[in-house]
C-alpha cells in the first residue's frame, strides 16, 4: 500500500498544471455547455495525461447530471437566505474531508436538511450530522462503495422517519457503527436497539440526536484513520465532477 501511495503521490506531482490552466480558459470561454465540456475533456487529459482520455463525452455529461441532480436537492431544502453554490461547496467540502462521494453526501444532507424544521435543528447541525455520519462509516471498516450504499440506506430511514428493515441492516452490517448507536440509543445493547427499530422507536430524531452526541468520538476515531488509494481516487472523483459541475452552466 506504501508502493501504491508513493506512486500516486508521484502522478499527481507530475499534473501539467500550467496547461490544464490554459485549456481550462479556453474551455470556460466557450459559448454553450456542449462546447465546454469538450474542452473540460481536453484540460482533463493534459491535467491527467491518459487518465483523462478514459473520460468520454457521454461520462462527462453524466458528471454534469449528477451534479445538477445534486443541486436541484439543494435547492428544495436550503434555507431562503442560502446561496445554491455556498450550500453546494459545503457539501463538496464535506464530502472531501470524509473521504465520501458527492453525490451520496447531497442525498443524505438533503434528507436531514428536509427534516430540519421538524426536528428543531439549525442548517449547521444538519452539516456537522452529515459529516459525522460519512466518516462513521468509513471509521467502521466500510469500503468507500459500502460507505456509499449505507449512507443512502440511512438517508431513507431518516426522511421516513423510522430506521428499520433494509436501512438498519445496512448500519448493523458496519459492527462498530452499530455498536457506536447502541452506545448512544441503548445502552450498548443491540438488541434492545433492534427491538427499539422493530417497534419504530427508532425515529428520525432518535439517530440524528445519537450522531450529533457522537460527532466528537467520531472526529478523534477518523483522525487514526490513513487515507486508502480507493478513498484518494473518491476526492479526486469529487473534485472532476465539480470542476465539471460548475463550468456547465
Amino acid at each position: 500500500v506504501d508502493r501504491a501511495s508513493l506512486s500516486l503521490n508521484r502522478t499527481m506531482s507530475a499534473i501539467r498544471s500550467r496547461e490544464f490552466h490554459i485549456l481550462g480558459l479556453t474551455a470556460l470561454r466557450a459559448k454553450n455547455s456542449v462546447e465546454r465540456l469538450r474542452g473540460s475533456l481536453i484540460a482533463v487529459s493534459a491535467l491527467f495525461g491518459g487518465f483523462g482520455a478514459a473520460f468520454t463525452l457521454k461520462g462527462l455529461m453524466d458528471y454534469s447530471d449528477t451534479y445538477k441532480e445534486v443541486g436541484n436537492r439543494l435547492r428544495v431544502v436550503k434555507g431562503e437566505a442560502e446561496d445554491l453554490a455556498g450550500v453546494e461547496k459545503r457539501i463538496f467540502d464535506i464530502a472531501q474531508r470524509s473521504r465520501s462521494t458527492y453525490a451520496a453526501t447531497g442525498i443524505l444532507y438533503s434528507r436531514i436538511a428536509n427534516s430540519a424544521r421538524r426536528l428543531l435543528i439549525t442548517q449547521e447541525d444538519v452539516a456537522r450530522v452529515t459529516e459525522t455520519i460519512q466518516k462513521s462509516f468509513l471509521v467502521g471498516g466500510s469500503t468507500p462503495i459500502e460507505a456509499t450504499q449505507s449512507a443512502i440506506q440511512l438517508s431513507q430511514g431518516i426522511a421516513s422517519n423510522r430506521l428499520q428493515g433494509d436501512e438498519l441492516r445496512s448500519v448493523l452490517e458496519n459492527p462498530a457503527l452499530g455498536q457506536l448507536l447502541a452506545n448512544k440509543i441503548s445502552g450498548g445493547d443491540i438488541g434492545k436497539l433492534r427491538k427499539m427499530a422493530a417497534e419504530g422507536e427508532l425515529t428520525a430524531g432518535v439517530i440524528v440526536r445519537a450522531f450529533k452526541a457522537a460527532s466528537g468520538e467520531i472526529d478523534a476515531l477518523f483522525a487514526k484513520t490513513s487515507e486508502t488509494i480507493g478513498q484518494a481516487f473518491i476526492k479526486l472523483d469529487n473534485a472532476l465532477l465539480r470542476y465539471i459541475g460548475t463550468n456547465d452552466k
